[in-house]
Parts: C-alpha cells; sequence; structure tokens
C-alpha cells in the first residue's frame, strides 16, 4: 500500500487557509486492476471535498468506461501508452488535479471513514505524508 499527500505547488493555485475546508486531489492509477478499484473507490465516493482522478493506463478491462457509467462524478484521465510508468501516470493525474492538495493511492487502497478527518486535522503547511507499508519513512514529514 503507498498513500501519499503533499501541498499542491501549482503557480496561483488556491490554498485553503486555517478554519477554511482544504480540497484534496485523490489520484490512483490504473493498468489491469479494475477489480481492486472496484472494491477500493467506494470508500473515497464519500470523503468531502475530495476531487477523484483515475488514471486509466491502456486498461484493457475498460476502466475509464466503467467509472463514467458508474461513477460517473470521477474524473478520468487516459494514458495510452503500453508500458506502465508510475511517476509519469501520476503525473498526468496531478496535471488534471484541481485541489489544494495532492493525495496519491494505490488502486487497491480502502480508505477508512476517519481518514479525511484525520488528514484535515494532521496535516500542517509546509508537510507531506508518506504511507507505505513496512517502510521506516511512515508518518508525517516536513518539505524542506
Amino acid at each position: 500500500m503507498t498513500l501519499v499527500l503533499s501541498r499542491a505547488g501549482r503557480h496561483g493555485a488556491s490554498h485553503a487557509t486555517k478554519g477554511q475546508l482544504m480540497k484534496i486531489s485523490l489520484t490512483t492509477t490504473c493498468k489491469s486492476r479494475l477489480r481492486y478499484l472496484q472494491q477500493a473507490i467506494p470508500s473515497w465516493i464519500g470523503f468531502k471535498p475530495f476531487e477523484i482522478i483515475v488514471v486509466d493506463v491502456a486498461c484493457p478491462q475498460g476502466t475509464g468506461l466503467w467509472l463514467n457509467q458508474n461513477h460517473p462524478d470521477v474524473k478520468v484521465v487516459y494514458e495510452d501508452y503500453a508500458g506502465f510508468n508510475l511517476a509519469a501516470a501520476r503525473n498526468k493525474g496531478a496535471a488534471a488535479a484541481t485541489g489544494d492538495y495532492f493525495l496519491f493511492v494505490d488502486a487497491d487502497v480502502v480508505l477508512h471513514g476517519e481518514f479525511h478527518d484525520w488528514i484535515i486535522n494532521n496535516l500542517q503547511a509546509g508537510s507531506f505524508l508518506l504511507r507505505h507499508q513496512n517502510s521506516p519513512f511512515d508518518g508525517i514529514h516536513e518539505q524542506g
């Protein structure tokens, strides 16, 4: 499981200030993992104000079509190269994002119901969250 949350650093982007509700752009990639995405996405739908972006990396199961039919509020970005480059796919999703923060998750990550509140209460300006299974780098870190 990988979970990365960082502040969107785009020039001119509006950022929430203390007391304001920050918008989080949740981005995932899908290449031959539609069945996992189908299990995880219901846990993401209820979080507000989240924007959900799925980068369909030439997924043979028709991820984009399934999302358009079943979750039309999810933004689908298509990447049609045959290989899989996670960083490039996440960058493409980030380019389509409009949130104050980026949240990159793997397509099989189911978020706990209290996750959004935890993020709101613990994220600090100038920091990022890294959560990777069995990693010594888990936690909130200062950018710098």
